[in-house]
Protein backbone atom coordinates (compact mmCIF):
# COMPACT_ATOMS: atom_id res chain seq x y z
CA UNK A 1 0.00 0.00 0.00
CA UNK A 2 1.19 3.65 -0.39
CA UNK A 3 0.27 6.70 1.01
CA UNK A 4 0.10 10.40 -0.34
CA UNK A 5 3.35 11.01 -1.15
CA UNK A 6 4.20 7.08 -2.06
CA UNK A 7 5.39 5.85 1.41
CA UNK A 8 4.93 2.83 1.41
CA UNK A 9 2.16 2.23 4.76
CA UNK A 10 2.99 -0.70 7.09
CA UNK A 11 -0.58 -2.85 8.83
CA UNK A 12 -0.37 -1.92 12.31
CA UNK A 13 1.91 -4.55 14.17
CA UNK A 14 0.39 -7.29 15.89
CA UNK A 15 -0.95 -6.66 19.41
CA UNK A 16 -0.27 -10.08 21.21
CA UNK A 17 -2.54 -10.36 24.18
CA UNK A 18 -0.62 -11.40 27.30
CA UNK A 19 -0.79 -14.93 29.09
CA UNK A 20 -2.98 -14.77 31.96
CA UNK A 21 -0.91 -15.35 34.99
CA UNK A 22 -2.79 -18.03 36.60
CA UNK A 23 -0.60 -20.27 38.60
CA UNK A 24 -1.16 -24.14 37.66
CA UNK A 25 -3.09 -26.33 39.85
CA UNK A 26 -0.58 -28.08 42.12
CA UNK A 27 0.09 -31.90 40.75
CA UNK A 28 -2.10 -34.02 42.96
CA UNK A 29 -5.49 -32.12 42.36
CA UNK A 30 -5.85 -33.69 38.83
CA UNK A 31 -6.54 -36.86 40.68
CA UNK A 32 -9.49 -37.30 42.81
CA UNK A 33 -10.13 -35.62 45.88
CA UNK A 34 -10.45 -38.86 47.95
CA UNK A 35 -6.65 -40.76 46.43
CA UNK A 36 -5.10 -37.06 46.28
CA UNK A 37 -3.89 -37.68 50.18
CA UNK A 38 -3.23 -41.16 49.41
CA UNK A 39 -0.65 -39.34 46.50
CA UNK A 40 1.09 -37.06 48.80
CA UNK A 41 1.50 -39.45 51.62
CA UNK A 42 3.35 -41.82 49.29
CA UNK A 43 5.80 -38.62 48.43
CA UNK A 44 6.26 -37.96 51.80
CA UNK A 45 7.10 -41.98 52.50
CA UNK A 46 10.47 -42.22 50.19
CA UNK A 47 11.16 -38.64 51.06
CA UNK A 48 15.12 -38.30 52.17
CA UNK A 49 17.05 -35.44 53.41
CA UNK A 50 18.96 -34.04 50.85
CA UNK A 51 17.41 -35.10 47.81
CA UNK A 52 16.54 -33.48 44.73
CA UNK A 53 12.95 -32.96 43.48
CA UNK A 54 14.14 -35.71 40.47
CA UNK A 55 15.16 -38.09 43.13
CA UNK A 56 11.88 -37.96 45.04
CA UNK A 57 10.21 -38.47 41.75
CA UNK A 58 12.35 -41.50 40.80
CA UNK A 59 11.54 -43.13 44.32
CA UNK A 60 7.65 -42.63 44.01
CA UNK A 61 7.73 -44.19 40.50
CA UNK A 62 9.81 -46.82 41.93
CA UNK A 63 7.63 -47.42 44.67
CA UNK A 64 4.33 -47.47 42.44
CA UNK A 65 6.30 -50.16 40.26
CA UNK A 66 6.69 -52.31 43.42
CA UNK A 67 2.97 -51.98 44.54
CA UNK A 68 2.37 -53.24 40.85
CA UNK A 69 4.33 -56.42 41.42
CA UNK A 70 2.10 -57.36 44.28
CA UNK A 71 -1.62 -58.35 44.19
CA UNK A 72 -3.37 -55.03 44.98
CA UNK A 73 -6.98 -53.91 45.68
CA UNK A 74 -8.18 -52.26 41.96
CA UNK A 75 -8.50 -48.83 43.22
CA UNK A 76 -4.78 -48.66 44.06
CA UNK A 77 -3.18 -50.12 40.80
CA UNK A 78 -5.42 -47.88 39.00
CA UNK A 79 -3.95 -45.19 41.45
CA UNK A 80 -0.71 -46.26 40.56
CA UNK A 81 -1.18 -46.86 37.02
CA UNK A 82 -2.09 -42.92 36.80
CA UNK A 83 0.62 -41.15 38.73
CA UNK A 84 3.04 -43.34 36.56
CA UNK A 85 1.44 -41.99 33.60
CA UNK A 86 1.27 -38.29 35.30
CA UNK A 87 5.13 -38.57 36.18
CA UNK A 88 6.13 -39.46 32.61
CA UNK A 89 3.97 -37.21 30.88
CA UNK A 90 3.64 -34.03 33.59
CA UNK A 91 7.38 -34.44 34.46
CA UNK A 92 7.78 -30.57 35.23
CA UNK A 93 4.74 -29.58 36.81
CA UNK A 94 5.68 -32.94 39.22
CA UNK A 95 9.09 -31.74 39.71
CA UNK A 96 6.94 -28.42 40.76
CA UNK A 97 5.02 -30.60 43.47
CA UNK A 98 8.44 -32.78 44.65
CA UNK A 99 10.48 -29.55 45.06
CA UNK A 100 7.59 -27.85 47.73
CA UNK A 101 7.62 -31.02 49.61
CA UNK A 102 11.37 -30.86 50.06
CA UNK A 103 13.60 -28.41 52.46
CA UNK A 104 14.31 -25.32 50.88
CA UNK A 105 18.61 -25.39 50.15
CA UNK A 106 20.14 -22.51 51.64
CA UNK A 107 22.79 -20.48 50.28
CA UNK A 108 25.89 -19.47 52.18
Amino acid sequence: MTGEKGDVLMPDPVVHVAELAVAPAPWPEQFPRHQQAVVRAWFAAVRVPGQSPDDLLHRVSEACARRLDWPVAGDTAALCERVLLALLHQRESARQFAQTLLPSQEVS
